[in-house]
């Protein structure tokens, strides 16, 4: 008999990628069901969510260069709302540190 009477012959590979192809498609259409459309996660979506996250680490980021440099530009040593002694006041040979850093 000739292969091309019968058409193509299904390899051993073709069963396994059919049913993945089948478990894929139906995985999506029930996550679709329960969580709705528009909290299917994309890559589109988890690239945005990335963007969002930078640009909030770098406002965080310049909030704590602007008070570094209002604590350096009025010489104080602790952030404004700190009742730590100033360093110019401090008992001699006492170290003086911010309230928010010490860890202990």
């Amino acid at each position: 008999m000739n292969t091309a009477e019968r058409g193509t012959p299904i390899g051993l590979l073709s069963i396994p990628r059919a049913v993945l192809s089948i478990a894929t498609g139906v995985v999506d259409t029930v996550e679709r069901a329960m969580v709705g459309e528009a909290r299917i996660r994309t890559a589109r979506g988890n690239a945005w969510a990335a963007v969002c996250a930078d640009r909030e680490r770098a406002n965080q980021r310049a909030e704590i260069q602007r008070l570094v440099a209002a604590l350096n530009a009025t010489g104080r040593t602790t952030a404004p709302g700190y009742d730590d002694v100033p360093a110019d006041r401090a008992p001699a040979g006492e170290p003086v540190e911010p309230a928010a850093v010490l860890v202990r």
